[in-house]
């Protein structure tokens, strides 16, 4: 008797599904993982932030130790200050990073917008000839400088690039795997520093000088003493002689050092920021301005009262410190070439 249809059907799905039973399953693939940046970068290729693949310390001691290198950092400055202040992402397969400093927008796309912003808006109708709008109202991620004329801003040159990610190319720096120990500016440009001759900055003209210190006491509701000391211009590692005020007091009498930078530098018009200036920290902010030959370097910071102990092993944000306990140093520095 032959099997029927029927039967040698139902024969058949069995077999299948006893097959199916026993056949190993096929293991999951999973993405893979990185500790080191260079190699996460190599295989990611291009990303604006690192993503669960990177698995390694944050920010990784390279991109602290480039960073360190491609702004000729002090030897005595804290790795803390750029632990707190350094992104990095991939281009290219390559690593590149950003110190945020005095509030670079590291973490900003370019703005190249032609049109002024709302803040520029503003503060040209309360400032209508103001030779220049400040980062803080004009945008920190703009490309353009801006100035006013009769209330309106106006455009003026293009001062900043984009890269290929979006990003403004000057404040990006590419670190090298080799312990990170030299970094190139983006995006070719070796950052290096060349000693000049001493005596290459002189002191501002007498008048100008106390208009920074009118301008500065009224920016900050404190007094300012005005005199002459040495000047020191750390990018260009030029020196000389400067005018230099300076104020002092505690927490109770300033603001965070950002914010006292962001008064300052809006106090003293007519002077154009220069990004590659800024540093920012915990402790401190520094800022540099230009105008025409002339350089203002800003440097604000605050140690705690040493009758208070903080720990040596955890960062200052980990000391609970009140305002009069936070002791301020103002020194406002300008001198031209």
């Amino acid at each position: 008797m032959k099997p029927s249809w029927i039967l040698i059907t139902l024969l058949l799905s069995l077999s299948l599904l006893i097959a199916s039973c026993t056949t190993p399953p096929v293991p999951a693939t999973s993405s893979p993982t990185f500790d080191d940046p260079f190699a996460y970068c190599a295989a990611v290729g291009v990303i604006d932030a690192p993503d669960a693949r990177y698995r390694g310390e944050q920010p990784p001691a390279a991109v602290v130790t480039g960073l360190r290198a491609a702004l000729d950092a002090p030897a005595d400055a804290p790795d803390d200050f750029f632990q707190q202040g350094s992104v990095w992402r991939c281009a290219d397969g390559q690593v590149k990073a950003c110190f945020v400093g005095a509030n670079l927008p590291c973490q900003e796309k370019a703005d190249p917008s032609e049109t002024p912003n709302a803040g520029a808006v503003a503060f040209c109708q309360e400032n209508p000839n103001a030779e220049v709008v400040p980062a803080a109202a004009a945008g920190r991620a703009t490309l353009f400088a801006w100035s006013c004329k009769e209330g309106a801003p106006v455009r003026g040159e293009q001062i900043a690039q984009a890269d290929a990610q979006g990003f403004i190319a000057d404040f990006w720096y590419l670190i090298e795997p080799a312990a990170a120990v030299t970094a190139t500016a983006a995006p070719t440009e070796a950052v290096t520093a060349t000693v000049a001759p001493a005596g290459a900055y002189s002191p501002l003209p007498a008048d100008d000088c106390a208009a920074l210190q009118t301008a500065a006491e009224s920016a900050l509701g404190v007094p300012f003493t005005l005199g002459e000391g040495p000047f020191f211009d750390y990018l260009s590692q030029e020196e000389g002689a400067g005018c230099q005020l300076t104020a002092s007091g505690t927490g109770a009498d300033f603001d965070a050092p950002s914010t006292v930078v962001d008064a300052l530098r809006t106090a003293f018009v007519g002077w154009s920021e220069e990004m590659q200036y800024a540093a920012d920290g915990p402790t401190g902010s520094n800022i540099g301005l230009t105008r025409a030959d002339a350089l203002l370097l800003i440097s604000v910071q605050w140690t705690p009262d040493p009758a208070v102990h903080c720990p040596d092993d955890q960062p200052i944000s980990a000391c609970e410190l009140t305002p009069e306990q936070k002791l301020y140093t103002v020194v406002v520095q300008a001198a031209t070439r």
